[in-house]
């Protein structure tokens, strides 16, 4: 028994190393061996899935590593981490379901109330499904725990400028910028803001003006008018030009009038 438990051992020191070094494949297979054994300690059969899980959700492979991860899950129901990465499988699968990826976020920042990067990853969900209330909350809790993170706070800038809410985002930008104004992160973060803020602000004005220009042309539409001229007895009378002679060239003047000064 101690030999097998020692070669369980061994192998999960070698998967996970692999892991660790970007070797998924080998990882995956030496991981897949492991997970077959049916002798596995409790908290190694869960370390097991939850890897098992990453390498799926990192391949892409959604399904496959919601059912690992959620096995991960049963060992260890009060984890936030396995909630989170369930949550990522239904928020960036194609055909996944974010009203399910919101819940696993709620259930874990129950467990997990001062994430700031998990809170903000809600947020965004959040927004998409135009939970606007929910969605600003858990966005500003975010920034409340992290506000010396640039990397967080220009992510939060943006997701507030993406769904329409200028004035949010300058607040957050404004806050920023007071705190760090000496930090080059942070002076990235409101250049960034400006460059977007200028840009959203002219696309509003050239939506407004082409807006302006469809409601003009549709009010004031000018007919064309047939360019004929009536005689006294009401016929109407056509003119038909002949063409024009080309006038001759200009010729250069050579020689100077008498009694004219040149300047």
């Amino acid at each position: 028994m101690s030999r097998m438990l020692n070669l369980c051992n061994h192998l999960f020191v070698q998967a996970r190393r692999l892991h660790q070094i970007g070797a998924d494949h080998r990882a995956l297979r030496t991981f897949q061996r492991l997970a077959r054994m049916a002798i596995l300690p409790k908290d190694l059969a869960e370390q097991t899935q939850a890897h098992l899980g990453q390498i799926h959700l990192k391949q892409g492979e959604y399904f496959k590593a919601r059912r690992h991860l959620t096995a991960a899950l049963a060992y260890s129901r009060d984890n936030p981490e396995y909630y989170y990465s369930i949550a990522r499988t239904f928020e960036e699968d194609p055909v996944g379901n974010l009203q399910k990826a919101l819940v696993n976020y709620r259930l874990g920042l129950k467990l997990d109330p001062e994430n700031a990067r998990a809170h903000l990853d809600a947020a965004l969900v959040a927004l998409e499904l135009g939970l606007m209330h929910e969605g600003l909350t858990m966005l500003r809790r975010a920034v409340e725990l992290a506000a010396d993170d640039g990397e967080l706070v220009s992510d939060a800038i943006h997701a507030l400028q993406e769904h329409d809410q200028p004035e949010e985002a300058r607040r957050v930008a404004i806050a920023a910028r007071f705190r760090h104004g000496c930090d080059p992160v942070f002076q990235r973060v409101w250049d960034d803001f400006r460059f977007k803020e200028v840009r959203n602000e002219q696309r509003h004005e050239v939506n407004q003006l082409a807006a302006c220009v469809a409601s003009a042309e549709e009010n004031n539409c000018l007919s064309f008018v047939e360019l004929t001229t009536e005689t006294p007895t009401g016929r109407k009378l056509i003119r038909r030009d002949g063409p024009s002679h080309i006038p001759p060239p200009h010729f250069v003047r050579l020689t100077a009038r008498n009694g004219r000064k040149h300047a």
